[in-house]
């Protein structure tokens, strides 16, 4: 069988397997959550055939990677943070035992300078005295340097982590993140073919353009993160692109369903008004969308949504304007 006519056979057969898995719970009536549903789903798996089931499982693994990478790596930055904290902080732990300990010695040495019978006891317990001084001081130094290193060291964990996935100023994923995540979906598309969508994302220009305080225009910028943070689903990444621009990309989601997602984030933000002090800002976007598609570089979808976007601008669309290249004919 070709590769292409085996795609296609596998997509058929993981659709049957899906509304069995339904099927069978609606059966036995059982609430249809995602724990439950993966169950079943699982079961009716593990009756077809060894080579459809190797097929589907290698499907669903390169899915389950593609969500599941971010966490996998801020856990990683976590576990690197934490064990060079915990060098931080055995380090200081050092240096409170080290003063403690030359606290009791101190304890101990003062009463016998205090009664010292002459002046050469005196110096000889204040040369003792001196010598621990100077110990204690190394070992002082010496643990802080330590310890200082390592707290830089956490420092550029965390920052690195953060680097890697997130805009720190906006709280969503960073381009290039959005870029490798393109990429991975493109390949699971033309093995898969199921739809995915990517939307661009911008406040209108007559909104943001006349703003000349920086900071009035971050607080809206942050505003529009927030919206497609808490309008995207798990498995969704919202990234920043540049200036007032993000992206939203929307896995599994075809054109009419990204149409009717661009239309739902349109009305959240034609809701939104803001004040800052007498200054009233009504809050307006412009959508643009693509098709995610095989034989599409992920380049080329980024392109494709600034068009649409682009679009959008230059016709004043009440609604998202749609890539030229995903509009038949």
């Amino acid at each position: 069988m070709a590769k292409n006519e085996r795609t296609k056979t596998t997509a058929v057969t993981l659709k049957h397997i899906s509304a069995e898995a339904f099927k069978a719970m609606i059966g036995d009536n059982v609430a249809a959550t995602p724990e439950n549903y993966n169950i079943y789903f699982e079961k009716k798996l593990d009756e077809k055939p060894d080579n459809i089931k190797q097929e589907i499982k290698n499907i669903l693994e390169i899915e389950r990677n593609n969500v599941e990478e971010a966490d996998m790596m801020r856990a990683r930055v976590f576990k690197e943070g934490f064990a060079s904290t915990k060098k931080t902080i055995s380090y200081a732990g050092n240096i409170h035992k080290t003063l403690s300990r030359f606290n009791l010695d101190l304890q101990k040495q003062l009463p016998k300078i205090k009664y010292a019978a002459d002046k050469q006891q005196v110096r000889n317990q204040g040369s003792l005295l001196r010598d621990k001084m100077f110990r204690v001081h190394g070992c002082i130094r010496k643990n802080a340097d330590e310890m200082k290193r390592h707290y830089t060291q956490t420092v550029e964990i965390i920052n690195r982590g953060q680097q890697k996935l997130h805009e720190g100023l906006y709280g969503v994923y960073q381009k290039h993140y959005l870029f490798s995540m393109l990429e991975k979906e493109t390949a699971l598309a033309k093995r898969f073919r199921h739809s995915t969508s990517l939307l661009a994302v911008r406040i209108k220009d007559e909104i943001i353009d006349p703003i000349d305080d920086p900071s009035i225009k971050n607080h809206l910028i942050r505003a529009v993160a927030r919206m497609l943070l808490k309008t995207s689903r798990r498995s969704d990444v919202v990234a920043h692109h540049e200036g007032a621009t993000f992206m939203l990309f929307l896995r599994h989601t075809d054109l009419e369903n990204a149409k009717k997602n661009a239309k739902r984030l349109k009305a959240m933000a034609l809701e939104s008004h803001f004040f800052f002090d007498e200054l009233e800002i009504s809050l307006d976007i412009e959508i643009g969308i693509a098709l995610v598609k095989s034989g599409r570089s992920a380049e080329e979808s980024i392109c494709l949504a600034l068009e649409a976007l682009d679009l959008a601008r230059e016709y004043d669309l009440p609604a998202a304007a749609v890539s030229t290249a995903d509009t038949p004919v």
